[in-house]
Order: C-alpha cells, then structure tokens, then sequence
C-alpha cells in the first residue's frame, strides 16, 4: 500500500483502487485453485512454486509502479492546473493498471490455501478442524507480518528493504516446500493417487451426513456477506481507534495486528467444534449472531474507551502498546465470532474429502468477494454517507439478518431457532439506537482528555473524521480527533500573531513581484489570509472534502472567510498525484500539511517530493515547509533540516511562534531581511496587511530568523535525508515513549546556530547594514525573547544601549524601580539617548504640575515620542480635543516601538471619546484599525475597553462580545477558577465592569449574537465583580 500511495497518492481513489484490486487478486486466486485443484497432483510443490513465484513477481512491482506512473503522466499529464481527483480516465487507470501489477503476486496468494487444504485433509473428520487451523495459522501469519514490518522492518531497513525481506521469506518458504516434498514424498503420491484423481475419488470412505441439497449453496451467498459486514466493521473500528492510537505506520499495523488476531483465534477454536455438518451450521449461525450483539457492546465500550484509558494513564500520552492492549480485548470477541465462519462454512459446504480443497477455495473466493465490497462501499460509501453511528446498526442488521437466513434454510429440523432469530433480530435493531460516539471523535493520540466545545460540525470523510468546535469565541478544526487549525470568531481582536499569517507573508517579502502561490493543506485557511493583495492567483490543495465543508460551516462566523477570496482556487486531491499531472509554475509554494506521520501526509516530507515542487517552482520560486515542535523530535528536524538542503540550494530557518518553524528554500539567494531593508517593499505598498500580523519592519523579520544558510548546514550535519524509500516521519508515533521536542528545547537546540550573535553576521555589517542592532534587540524584548535581547546586546552593542536594553528587560519583568536607576545611568551617559529619556520621563507625565526636569527633558525628545509625553496629561484629564490636534505628530510612530501603546491609546482615544454626529462612526472604524495594527503581543486593557467602546458606536454587536471576552481575560479571567486577583486586576475591573455589563445586558436579546455566547462573556465579568467584593479587604481603596 505504500509503494502504491507513492506512485499514484492517497486520494480515496488511489486507495480504494488498490484495496479492491488487492483482494480481487486473492479472490481470483482462489477460485481458479479451486477449479483445477483436483487436477493438481502434487499440491505441496504447487504451493511452493506459488511461493516462489510471489517473491519474483513482488520483486517487479515497485519497477512496475514507476512504469504506471510514467505512462498514467503521459496519458493524461501537462494540464494546465492541478486536478482534482476521480477522473473518469483516472480512475480506469489507477483500477487497470493496478490490477494488472497485482494480479501475479495476490492471485498466486489466493491459492495457497486451497493447496494447503487439499495437502492435509486426509478424512472428514479433519475437514472443519484442518481447515480452520490452517486459516487460523495463515492469519497468524498475516498477524506476524504486519507487526514485524509496522515495528522492526520498515522504521530499520526503510520500504525497499521491507519488500525484499518479504521476497527472501516467501523464497525461503519454497526451500522448506522442496524438503518437506523429499520427507514425505511417498505419502503424497499415495494420497494423490486415492484422493484427487476423478476416477478414485468415488471410493473414498464417506461418513454419513444429512442428505444435502441445493440450499446449502446458500452458504457461498452468506460468505460473500460475511465478509461483507466483516470488513465494514474494520473499517468502522479502525476509523473510530484512529482517533485514540493515531495514523501512523505502527498504529495502523497495531489496529489490524489485533483485527487478525482475533479472526485467528476464532478460526482455531472453530476449528475443534466443527465437525459435523450440523455443528457447523449450529456454529455458523451461533457466530453471525455473537458477531452482532458483540459488535453492538463494542460500538457503546468505544465512546467510554477515553475515560478508561484516563485511568490508566496519568500521562498526557499512553503507549501504543498499552493502547493497542486495551482496544484489542475490547474487539477481541467479536473478532473471534468473525473469525470462526470460514471454517464452520467449508465443513457445511464439503460433501466429502475429495472437495475438501476446492471447497475451501471457493468459500475463501466468495468470502473475499465480499470483504472487497465491504471495504470499499464501507469506506468510501457507507461510513461516509451514513456515519459512524448508522453504519454500526446497519452492519448488525446484517449479521442478524445472515444468520436468520442460514437457521431457515440449513436447519432444516425444527423452525424454532428461526423464529427464535426473527424475535432477536426484531428486538435488537428496535433497542439498538446509536449516537455519535462523541467522546471517541473529541480524543487524539496526543491527549487524554476530550475536547471541550460545543460540536457545531462532524462529518466521516472518506479519509479523515472531521469535526469543529466552538470554545469562548474561536472555532477548532480536527481531523482524526488530532488540532488541525484554530480560527478566530467575528469581532475577536487582532491580539495574537497567527503563525499560518506567516507562511504566505515571508515568501512574498523574499519576493515582493510573487503573483502565483500554491497552498498544499487548507486547514482553516489561516495561511490563506495572509497572502497579501500583491499576489493574483492561490491554488490550493486539499485531500479531505469534509475540511472545506466544515470550513463553509463557520464563513459566516469567521474573522474572515478564506473561501470568498476570488483569487482562491480549490483543488480535492493528493498533491502528489495532482502535481504530478500538471506543467503548472508558481512562484510561491507552500507545504503545510497536517501532522506528518499520518498516511495522508508523511509522503509530502520526502526529498522526492521537494524534488517535485522544485520542478514545480518558476526561476527565482520560494518554497515554504511547514513544521510544528511538539509532533516531531530533535532526530527528525534535522532529517527535515537535511532533506531541504539535499533539494534546495538555498534555505533559511524562520520561527515566528516559539512552537512554529518555517523552512524558506529557493534555487536562488534569498534575504528577505536585506531586501526589505533597501526597497522597504512590499510591506510599503500594503503596510496594513502586514501590520495586522505584527511584521512592521526588518526587525520582526530578524525577530523570527532562526538560522541562516550556514547556520542550517551544521544543524543538518550527518543527519540523514528522508526518502519515499526510508520514510523516518512515516515511523514516527504519536505514541512513542520518546519524547517530542518542546519549546525550551528547541530554544537550546537553535542557541548556536544563531545568526544574530554571529560577530561578522552580514545583517549588521557591510556597507549597508539590513537592521539596527540596538532596534532590533529592543524588537526581542518587546516580543519577550529576553535571554535572545541581551545575546544580541553583548554581540552587538556599545555600553550605553546594553545598559538601555538591560532597562527594559528590568521593566518588562516587573522591576521598575531597578529599571529607572538603569534609565537614569544611560541618560548619565548619553544625555540625549531617546529610549532612556522616553521611558524615564513616563512615569512622570502625568504628575501636575509638571516637573521642571521633565520641561527640559522634553525640548530633546523628537515626535512622536514627545507627542506622547506632552498629551498624556490630556488623557488624564479628558482633555481629549487637545489629543486630537496632535494626531498628526501621533501618527509618525511606527508600530512596534517602545511608545507604540500609548500613541495607539491616544489616537483611539479621542477617536471614541469625542461626540461627532457626522464623523462619529467614521472614527470608530478608525480607531478599530489603529488598535487591530498595533496590538499583538499584550493584552492592553485600555486598548481592549477603547475597542469596545469603538463597537458599540457602530453597533457592532459580535465586536462587543468578543472584545469583552478578551478584556475579562487582559484584567485576570483565566477561567471559572480564577479565584484571585492583583490590586491592578481590581482597579481594571471597578473602571471597566460598569461600562461592559450594561451594553451586554442589552444584547441578551439582540438576534444578530447569540445568547448563549453574551451570557458566557457576561459571567466572566461577573465572576471578576465578585472576587473584588471578596478581596476588597486586602486591597482597601
């Protein structure tokens, strides 16, 4: 499955080509065993030439696949845009070509159990028993096969390795078939003689049975049934464990280890019961029946399965194997009632020993005929369309209704069991009503504990379970219970740098002519929106349907809504497969998908498809790859480190949230910093945009820069590049005991790749250096990167701004009075330092009168740092016009600076205190921009309760609402158990509860917000009013 994901994708076509084709090979296989069996004289040697004929013909298959995928480009290739996926040439491509590759190796797999049966049954006795061992042993096999390559082959010796150790065991196999043909050579000859020639085969001592007739063919139609239901049952339990194990390589082979371990159990235990004809029709219908209510208890445990995994664990993460342990004995019993129909139906349908093989055969052909159906129209078709909770009854009506039809036509003796089964089968479905397993699709591999949120969407796609919820004003998209992306509500505040901004914005600024971009992963169309207005066209692919569903659920209650970008083109498919069939460039591509061990996405980490998007690429083309810390550990960033550079020649490191990294590669120099430096483009041209994602300089550019180009290579140095054939972010587990990298470690990991403490680092030398060392240093603090600030600050600074910066440290932290003494020995220093002289006269510009000291030290502060100083005491007091006419000397400040909160203060201010009856909502809008452009990093509370006031000018309810939300947050709402609070929380409270409570009061009944929601921001403020009634003795006003 593997190789074929990386030849033809992991689009739902692609992957129920494969499966169908798989098993119809199996299929195939068997029933031409079956045919000629009794022909065959010497079926050990048959069975081990099969072997060996599977190990040679599975040798040419990955030769094969890349033939298919050059004759599939050259059919339908070098379109002018990616397509979507399901074609109808496509789709008779995947489904030719991957029956033909496969029809060799699984149709010889098919008939090795025909063969093997007709080998060792010998009596009627041993016709249900051998045969039930024999599958219960092949199953056991398939069991060991798929641990060992899920957990030892494929994580050491890669896929190209895993498919010849395959090779080597099935060559092998046909070793021990040669040897096991000289010990028993005699015997055979003397059972092939008595037993499989037609002329002889009349003599063989038959034991006395029912007579049967032509109903008892019915069987073959129940197989085909069976396997049917058996298999959308895998599928179903395979999709609801996949929110608790994960979707890598050693869950699934975990989920389908303890599927087949079950069958092989119920197939041995089977084996000692059938007999007799009539034990087997009594066990057929006894399993179909303990199938059904098994699967039922199964259905309701799986939703309670989070709370006992909680009880067992106090880690964030379980194991797999404890995980793995814990779902296995939950499906155990059922699986074991699956697994005893095949040999309970190959003793029902075999009249004597003769047909011992053949039957077997066709019991195993139309039993897979099923399983074939089953798992494609439950995969693609029913668990899509009819969700978990319809499927699992429909699946139950269906064992029921197989057992009933077994107990009618085969117990032909008394009508009783019958109508016994008629009974329960009328019973169940009746009492049998599911619902969502809701707790079950809230869980992930990550985590233990259910996602809180309103559930305003799921869906079962057909390759992920997507689901939303809604949390105090923003919505959660999952996929497979995993965090996929988090999109604010309309009216929240522009408060926090969204690191998705960031991965459209840099390229552009690296390339400021950019106009064509490429989004592999839509998420929640974050990325989306920070593509700035420069760019023309935005492709963008998408592998789950129900993602941009779940997304179109929420465009009206958004922020902004991605989908209405008329630039937007949405592509449903695998980005290999699609890129694979277009000759389209871009200048921009850019890679995020979701989290890279699942199937969907750990083939888009490879250095074969950074080759693709290189190709993909126009001359000059910038190519971002998204990774996120807490998925991935130390071994596999340097792998992704290393694969870039193996692709790219030039590639640059970015971390513009402390969890976030942004690879930047291009075939060509790319300095992002220097080239905004010298043409100030293209934050010049839509300075807004990129305000409004906090980059208002090189200095937030700086700020992100992780490691430059030389800085990159020594972090790669002897890591290994990840390839298609060794796929390192395949192996890796959601669940592993090895630790993830956190943020403190990736900090310690990237300290001496540094390329801002370099002492010859091209940003601050030369003849034009990119960025002011003292700005930028500055910047870091602003952004709390303290440690990082006096890094640069040692490397880079005179004695007199080391000393400013240890200032503003000082005062970050809380220390005021050791950050004026600080102020106050740089302005001894340098009399006319600005930062100090601003930072030191601060605290002073309200005092009236004004201080002599503070008059003269005004006269050498420029604008709008003495725009500042000057109209804070018009503030204070309600001298508002005389704000205003300083807003022109206001406005000069640049964001990002250390007087950046008071100018948008004062210009916010004025704007929402001042009456204007024709100018009134103008400035409101005005005074909303200055705020959602400078506001980023702190919860400003003046800042928060301006807005609001802006909101109810426009009236603006969903502003109103969210913007309370956050400035209950900013004074000291951390939630129901907030329980204390500072004397400045309460101060914050008693200036602001009385403003916000009564306009929330109103809008309980306006229709255009929810009630729900006001109440919930309401009692927030009300939680805060009642801890100050509580604490108020010790805080006395």
């Amino acid at each position: 499955m593997r190789l074929f994901s990386i030849a033809f994708g992991t689009s739902e076509l692609a992957v129920a080509t494969v499966l169908a084709t798989y098993m119809a090979g199996l299929a195939l296989g068997a029933s031409l065993a079956g045919r000629y069996i009794s022909t065959i004289r010497r079926p050990v040697l048959v069975y081990g030439l099969l072997e060996l004929g599977i190990a040679i013909s599975a040798t040419a298959v990955p030769f094969l696949l890349v033939t298919a995928r050059q004759l599939l480009v050259a059919i339908i290739g070098g379109q002018p845009a990616p397509p979507d996926a399901g074609g109808t040439i496509q789709a008779l491509f995947f489904l030719g070509s991957t029956f033909l590759i496969l029809l060799v190796p699984t149709g010889m797999m098919g008939a090795t159990l025909p063969l093997l049966t007709r080998f060792c049954v010998h009596t009627p006795e041993q016709v249900g028993r051998r045969t039930g061992y024999l599958y219960s042993i092949n199953t056991a096999g398939a069991v060991l096969g798929t641990l060992t390559a899920g957990f030892l082959l494929l994580p050491r010796i890669g896929l190209a390795g895993t498919v010849y150790v395959g090779v080597i065991v099935n060559a092998f196999v046909f070793v021990l078939t040669l040897l096991l043909i000289r010990s028993v050579n005699q015997r055979e000859s003397v059972t092939s003689a008595t037993l499989f020639t037609e002329s002889d085969s009349s003599k063989v001592p038959q034991r006395d049975q029912p007579q049967v007739t032509s109903r008892s063919r019915v069987i073959l139609v129940l197989m085909l049934a069976s396997g049917f239901v058996s298999f959308t049952y895998e599928v179903l339990w395979t999709r609801l464990l996949g929110h608790l194990m994960g979707g890598s390589v050693s869950a699934f082979a975990t989920m389908l280890a303890g599927f087949l371990s079950g069958i092989a159990i119920g197939s041995a235990i089977a084996a000692r019961i059938a007999r007799s004809r009539k034990a087997a029709v009594v066990g057929f219908v006894i399993a179909q029946v303990g199938t059904a209510l098994l699967s039922i208890a199964i259905y309701l445990a799986l939703d309670h399965l989070p709370a006992l995994v909680a009880q067992f664990s106090d880690d964030i993460r379980m194991t797999l194997g404890a995980k793995a342990g814990l779902s296995f004995f939950i499906l155990l019993p059922a699986t074991l009632c699956i697994g005893a129909t095949f040999p309970f139906a190959v003793q029902i349908i075999t009249r004597n020993v003769a047909e011992a093989g053949e039957a077997s055969a066709r019991v195993y052909a139309w039993n897979t005929l099923g399983a074939i159906s089953g798992a494609v129209l439950a995969g693609f078709v029913l668990v899509p369309t009819l969700e978990f909770a319809s499927t699992a009854k429909l699946a139950v009506g269906f064992n029921l209704t197989i057992a009933l039809i077994a107990a009618w036509l085969l117990l032909r003796e008394s009508s009783r069991p019958s109508i016994v089964l008629a009974a329960l089968l009328f019973f169940a479905m009746l009492l049998f009503r599911p619902s969502a397993p809701e707790n079950l699709m809230r869980v992930s591999s990550f985590s233990r504990i259910p996602a809180r949120g309103e559930m305003l969407f799921s869906a079962v796609g057909r390759s992920a379970t997507v689901t939303l919820l809604k949390s105090d004003g923003q919505y959660e998209l999952r996929n497979n219970g995993l965090p996929e992306a988090g999109v604010f509500a309309k009216g929240f505040p522009l408060i926090n740098v969204h690191p998705s901004h960031w991965q459209s914005a840099l390229p552009v600024v690296a390339r400021p002519n950019a106009e064509s971009m490429l989004i592999i992963g839509f998420g929640g169309g974050g990325t989306i929106e920070g593509v700035p207005p420069s760019v023309q066209s935005i492709d963008v692919i998408e592998l789950e349907p129900e993602m941009i569903a779940a997304n179109r659920r929420i465009a009206p209650l958004r922020r902004h809504d991605p989908l209405s970008d008329p630039r937007v083109r949405l592509i449903i498919n695998d980005a290999r497969g699609a890129l694979s069939l277009t000759n389209k460039k871009y200048d921009i591509i850019i890679s995020q998908p979701s989290h890279p061990w699942t199937a969907g996405a750990s083939h888009l980490f490879t250095s074969e498809f950074f080759t693709q998007i290189k190709s993909h690429l126009n001359p000059g083309g910038i190519f971002v790859q998204w990774m996120t810390v807490n998925v991935v550990d130390e071994t596999l960033i340097k792998t992704l480190a290393a694969t870039v550079l193996d692709v790219f020649e030039y590639s640059r490191l970015y971390r513009p949230h402390p969890s976030t990294l942004l690879f930047l590669s291009s075939n060509e120099q790319i300095d992002p910093e220097r080239q905004l430096a010298w043409s100030g483009e293209p934050l010049e041209s839509v300075r807004a945009h990129y305000s409004r994602m906090g980059i208002y300089g090189v200095e937030e550019l700086c700020h992100a820069l992780a490691a430059n180009q030389s800085g990159l290579k020594v972090l790669a140095d002897r890591a290994p590049v990840n390839t298609d054939r060794f796929n390192r972010f395949a192996m890796q587990d959601s669940n592993s005991a090895r630790p993830s990298l956190t943020v403190e470690l990736l900090d310690e990991l990237l300290r001496p790749h540094d390329p801002l403490v370099e002492p010859d680092s091209e940003l601050f030398n030369g003849s034009a250096p990119a960025v002011d060392a003292a700005r930028l240093a500055s910047t870091l603090v602003s952004h709390g990167n303290y440690p990082r600030a006096q890094r640069v600050a040692v490397a880079h600074l005179n004695e007199v701004d080391r000393f400013y910066i240890e200032g503003r440290i000082l005062a970050f932290r809380g220390d005021h009075q050791r950050s004026r003494n600080t102020y106050q020995h740089v302005l001894s220093l340098a009399p006319d330092h600005a930062g100090a002289l601003f930072e030191f006269l601060l605290p002073l510009a309200t005092h009236q009168p004004r201080p002599p000291e503070v008059s003269e030290a005004l006269k050498s502060l420029p604008d709008p740092e003495k725009a500042v100083i000057e109209q804070l005491p018009n503030a204070v007091a309600g001298r508002w016009d005389e704000v205003a006419r300083a807003d022109e000397r206001l406005a000069k400040g640049l964001p990002g600076r250390e007087y950046s909160v008071y100018v948008t203060r004062l210009r916010a201010g004025w704007r929402v205190t001042l009456e204007d009856a024709q100018l009134g909502k103008q400035r409101a809008r005005e005074a909303i921009d200055i705020i959602d452009e400078s506001v980023h990093e702190d919860l400003d509370v003046v800042c928060l309760r301006q807005r609001f006031l802006a909101a109810v000018i426009l009236d603006r309810p969903e502003i109103q609402v969210e913007t309370a939300s956050v400035l209950a947050q900013a004074i000291g709402y951390y939630g129901p158990a907030t329980s204390s609070l500072t004397a400045t929380n309460i101060s914050d409270v008693r200036f602001n509860a009385p403003v916000v409570l009564p306009r929330l009061s109103q809008l309980l009944t306006d229709s255009r917000v929810e009630r729900d929601r006001v109440e919930e921001v309401a009692e927030k403020f009300l939680h805060l009013l009642k801890l100050t009634k509580t604490q108020q003795t010790r805080f006395p006003n």
